[in-house]
Parts: structure tokens; C-alpha cells; sequence
């Protein structure tokens, strides 16, 4: 099922359902430069390219130093980024451009009795 793409509808479904499906653009520098130590990542998901990758949309937070930010896991096993996970910077641009295709969750059917 899909969700709204506002922040906090956002926030709310990650608190209320759990993770989301999310779609982003996958720059050189997002898979080849974002390590551990990078910090909240800034790089544009509004690239003229098209959505390249999928993620999981697992949660958010505020860094002391860098802001707010989105929790991902990445698909690439846990020695790509922060041990498989980025923080990417909540902002409304990266809102509009995360969640483009907006970001969905599954519903599961309770087995039949």
C-alpha cells in the first residue's frame, strides 16, 4: 500500500507499520564514496538521471552536528556505508525525491482459521 509522501505522514507510517520501500537515484559518489565516516549524506536523489535503486526506509533521527536525516538500509551487504545503513538528509527536497515513486509497505493477510 502506498504512502503519502509528506514528512510526517512519513514518519507516522514508520512508527505505526514499520519499514517502507523507498526508490532513489544511486549516484557514483552515493556507491562508490559513502563510508562509515561520511557522516549524514547530501548528495542530490534529484538527479536529472532516473530512480536506479530501492531501499528500505527504516527510520529517522537528528545527528547533533549534521542535522536531520533519513534511516536507509542498503541492499549492498554491511561493509558498503554506515554497516549496510546511510543517513540521508531529511530535508523537503529529499522528501519530493526519495520518496518520487512514494514509498509503499506490504499488507499481510492473517492466515485463515
Amino acid at each position: 500500500m502506498a504512502v503519502s509522501t509528506d514528512e510526517q505522514t512519513i514518519k507516522s507510517a514508520l512508527f505505526e507499520i514499520g519499514p517502507l520501500a523507498a526508490s532513489l537515484f544511486a549516484s557514483n559518489d552515493f556507491r562508490y564514496n559513502y563510508t562509515e565516516d561520511s557522516g549524514v549524506y547530501r548528495d542530490d536523489p534529484c538527479s536529472d538521471q532516473k530512480v536506479n535503486h530501492a531501499v528500505l526506509l527504516v527510520g529517522y533521527g537528528v545527528d547533533e552536528k549534521e542535522g536531520p536525516f533519513w534511516l536507509i538500509k542498503n541492499s549492498w551487504g554491511v561493509e558498503w556505508g554506515e554497516r549496510g545503513y546511510v543517513r540521508l538528509e531529511r530535508s523537503s527536497r529529499n522528501v519530493a525525491c526519495l520518496m518520487s515513486e512514494q514509498p509503499i509497505y506490504p499488507i499481510v493477510a492473517a492466515p485463515a482459521h
